[in-house]
């Protein structure tokens, strides 16, 4: 009998398997996300009761709860959105609010977004690299901790993150083929992008990106690249004009977010951003705030600052550099430089991430085994947000319990003591058990803390 050698696993298809494993295994790590069911009675109660109605409220609500309400709202209740958290623009809330509504689980569309960018991140890195360097660097953006700490949030950094991957996919093609096509796409993108979130950052893109068509001898098309951007963040508000058509008083209630803005005046620490990014210390901006070391980091941060500082010394020195790094050099530096000047939070270097991994990767394309070395330094900071330790969640139940925040601690219970009791029941029933390991214990359901009642 003749024998058959198995086919050999590659580096052309270990990478690849790599990375679908990879997704898999945080996609595990992560399954509690995939059972949360979500409840429009509890959040509309939480935002009612919060800081957002009730200055100074006790009871607080966080933005990852407060974006799946509003999104849920303006889905449900056909809402107009400059009623409702206004300050932040309707589209990446909305995309929740689908979820919520429809899937029951707005965790479905975080999940998806996630997907979403590991797919564009490794379009554009093939059109820049190799293929084996295209899906190295591929996995070291879908591991990087700052992007995998956002599949368990609700917020609005990994959409934002997907509608800037959609715009450099294709502003970075325009300048390979200087396609009208290509142009016009990337100004759409930039201003669904712009739809996601505060638009504090599009200005300097456009403006970085104008200056680059102009170098291409396309001066022409800078007025309908810049109009289109515009025309995207129109777009990005189709839930208020399939009900309000007319453009002027949507114009007019941008008033409103002006206003906003400027009575929210900044504290902020000029040296945070650069604090964290080298030494992963974060300094919050509130009264008698803290440091604390969060599990998002990774040496991404000061290798991408060294990578951007040397990018520099190459553009000015005219240096032979591709035209598509000298864009991410020049965008990434002033994005870092503008975050110099507001309240600086860590979640906010999300959107510059993968540029930060290209331009490592290319610096590095050489030296793969680095970006191997790199890629394991992550697994401590993996570790401690897979695995986080109960304290953190004990102090939080405690002090829930002990205000009588029934509603807040009925969530945190385990789906077996849930089953067993409704809201009303735990009511009563909280109000009269002693706080003590005796009726409580914290254990882990679907790789999440939860609290299981005890000698019901």
């Amino acid at each position: 009998m003749r024998y058959i050698r198995p086919p050999r696993v590659t580096s052309g298809r270990l990478l690849p398997l790599s990375l679908a494993l990879t997704v898999l295994v945080f996609g595990y790590l992560s399954r509690w996300i995939f059972f949360y069911k979500f409840d429009p009675v509890y959040w509309e109660n939480a935002y009612y009761e919060s800081q957002w109605n009730i200055p100074n409220s006790p009871r607080g609500i966080g933005d990852d709860g407060l974006y799946r309400y509003i999104g849920y709202r303006l889905v449900n209740n056909k809402e107009n959105p400059f009623n409702v958290n206004y300050e932040v623009p309707p589209l990446g809330k909305y995309t929740y609010g689908l979820s919520a509504k429809y899937l029951g689980n707005p965790f479905f569309t975080t999940f998806l977004y996630y997907l979403g960018s590991i797919f564009l991140f490794f379009q554009i890195s093939k059109h820049f690299f190799p293929s084996k360097l295209a899906w190295l660097a591929t996995i070291l953006y879908a591991c990087n901790p700052m992007i995998v700490n956002e599949i368990q949030n609700t917020m609005l950094d990994l959409p934002l993150t997907f509608f800037f991957l959609l715009f450099i996919y294709y502003f970075t093609r325009y300048l390979d083929n200087k396609t009208t096509k290509s142009l016009f796409l990337s100004a759409i993108s930039l201003g669904l992008m712009a739809g996601v979130k505060s638009p504090f950052f599009i200005p300097m893109i456009a403006t970085v990106s104008s200056v680059f068509i102009v170098k291409s001898g396309q001066i022409k098309k800078v007025p309908i690249f810049l109009s289109l951007i515009f025309v995207g963040y129109m777009i990005s508000y189709f839930c208020y004009f399939i009900r309000h058509p007319n453009p002027i008083p949507w114009l007019r209630l941008h008033e409103k977010i002006y206003l906003f803005m400027k009575n929210n005046g900044s504290t902020h620490d000029w040296f945070s951003v650069l604090r964290f990014m080298l030494t992963n210390e974060y300094r919050g901006f509130w009264v008698n705030a803290k440091s604390y070391w969060p599990t998002n980091w990774s040496i991404i941060y000061p290798l991408g600052l060294v990578s951007l500082i040397f990018g520099l010394f190459k553009y000015f020195r005219r240096k032979p550099i591709p035209e598509w790094l000298s864009f991410f050099v020049i965008v990434t530096t002033c994005y870092l430089v503008l975050n110099l000047t507001i309240d600086f939070w860590p979640r906010y270097l999300v959107p510059i991430t993968p540029i930060l991994v290209l331009i490592i990767s290319y610096f590095l394309r050489k030296h793969r085994v680095l970006l191997v070395i790199i890629m394991l330094t992550y697994l401590p900071y993996l570790f401690m947000f897979f695995f986080p330790k109960p304290t953190e969640f004990k102090e939080l139940f405690d002090r829930l319990y002990k205000s009588n925040y029934y509603k807040d601690t009925y969530q945190l219970l385990d789906s077996s003591t849930r089953n067993k009791l409704d809201v009303n029941t735990w009511q009563r029933l909280s109000a009269k058990t002693p706080l003590s390991s005796e009726n409580f214990e914290i254990i882990k359901e679907q790789n999440q803390w939860r609290i299981h009642l005890l000698n019901k």
